[in-house]
């Protein structure tokens, strides 16, 4: 009885911890974007670079098969392949004063092309605090954390007959 009990305590702190932590994740992260939009300037800003970064250790490619490379053409059997992030640096005017900073995003894709005039918003407290101001880059990541967060909970709650039902041995 005292097993089953500290069962079912393990059952729902991991029914109901993973939710209220991307729930309390995504409330962080629009706390951030709301403060961040309150405090930050618009200017029109000019693509300079994009930085590429190599992530991970790279996956070696199977003797068996090779495989057309976004970048690079064919990739051979044996050759290692990284996956590859992308970050805009821009170029903008902060109180008659030329920035050069990197966004605060990096991306999986290739989104500005150098020479390509982009919306930002950057804090004149940091001026290397620099956003794209658009509606993906400012706002996915809090809606992401709190909208899977909310729908969890709203799952396990919705749920919670069936679950107690499972916890109690099927009955």
């Amino acid at each position: 009885m005292v097993a089953d009990r500290a069962r079912a305590r393990w059952v729902w702190t991991a029914l109901i911890g993973g939710p209220v932590l991307s729930l309390l994740a995504g409330i962080w992260l629009t706390v951030d974007a709301v403060t961040f939009l309150a405090a930050s300037r618009k200017a029109e800003a000019e693509v300079v670079e994009v930085l590429v970064e190599r992530r991970g250790h790279g996956v070696r490619v199977s003797r068996l098969r090779s495989f057309l490379s976004p970048g690079s053409g064919v990739v051979t059997p044996g050759e290692r392949v990284y996956d590859e992030g992308y970050t805009a640096v821009v170029r903008f005017e902060a109180d008659g004063a030329e920035v050069v900073a990197p966004t605060h995003i990096q991306s999986d894709s290739y989104d500005y092309e150098i020479g390509r005039t982009v919306t930002i918003r950057y804090d004149p407290d940091d001026l290397s605090s620099v956003r794209v101001a658009g509606i993906w880059s400012l706002w996915a990541f809090p809606l992401t954390f709190t909208g899977l967060g909310a729908a969890m909970l709203v799952m396990v709650w919705k749920g919670r007959g069936q679950i107690e039902r499972q916890l109690r041995g099927g009955r």
